[in-house]
């Protein structure tokens, strides 16, 4: 059996942790879904703690900031591979960006880029959202329309919405 990384091994916080897991076993070390921005990916990478950065689009700062993320992670010859979860949008952001990525010179694996796929029963991704990505072979396919290629179904949203805080709001005038 071969492992291609250990996720997210110990809390995310122990960089101690997570420096010493990585220099005591083979297995690429994975990690940042609870990083945010540049800066603390540079703190994971400096402190050589992970093998794969695992930035969470969503939650990091957005696809420009994913970018950095990604050009911080190849400065330190580390891969990349984002965390995706959630709705179609957080998954379709992360194909977008994984199919946006430069080549990473060198490294253990093929040369296509990586990214995780839920596929978890999730009433916002498959009922709220729709995708039209598509998987051939093992394989992503990214689509090249518009945007990131996602509808989303508001009857269903509303669903979802805290009717008290939505419908209630206070407003005040500005003079």
């Amino acid at each position: 059996m071969t492992f291609h990384w250990f996720e997210e091994p110990v809390s995310p916080e122990d960089y101690e942790g997570y420096k010493k897991l990585r220099e005591n076993t083979s297995i690429p070390i994975a990690g940042g879904e609870c990083e945010y921005l540049k800066f603390g990916f540079k703190r994971l990478l400096e402190n050589n703690c992970v093998d794969i950065a695992q930035p969470d689009i969503c939650a990091s700062g957005g696809l420009t900031e994913a970018k950095r993320i990604a050009a911080l992670a190849q400065a330190f010859n580390k891969d990349i591979v984002p965390h995706s979860r959630g709705t179609w949008i957080a998954i379709s952001a992360a194909a977008h960006f994984v199919g946006n990525l430069d080549k990473n010179p060198g490294r253990m694996y093929n040369d296509l880029p990586t990214m995780e796929l839920d596929r978890s029963e999730n009433a916002l991704r498959d009922i709220v959202t729709k995708c039209d990505l598509t998987i051939n072979n093992g394989l992503l396919c990214v689509p090249n329309t518009p945007g990131l290629g996602v509808d989303v179904n508001m009857d269903e949203l509303e669903k979802y919405l805290d009717k008290e805080t939505h419908y209630n709001e206070k407003r005040i005038e500005i003079r």
